[in-house]
């Protein structure tokens, strides 16, 4: 629980920090940008506090180029 709170506590004062020059430039952009990366990290953050297993990227990648792979070797053999 305390875990959760100091992730939260750390996501506010970095978007402290960080909003008011994005918000007095006008970066509306890079605002939504920010807010992305900080919502995802954030949450990932309290799913790990709460071991919660997460999925490996490299797996998703091994997929998506095994066939590709796969395919390249038929050709060039």
């Amino acid at each position: 629980m305390w875990g959760v709170i100091g992730i939260l506590f750390i996501g506010a004062t970095v978007s402290s920090f960080e909003l008011p020059s994005l918000v007095k430039n006008k970066y509306r952009r890079e605002l939504v940008v920010f807010f992305l990366f900080l919502i995802a990290g954030v949450t990932l953050n309290i799913l790990l506090g709460f071991n919660v297993e997460l999925p490996n990227p490299s797996y998703a990648i091994l997929k998506f180029f095994t066939p590709l792979n796969d395919f390249v070797e038929r050709v060039l053999s």
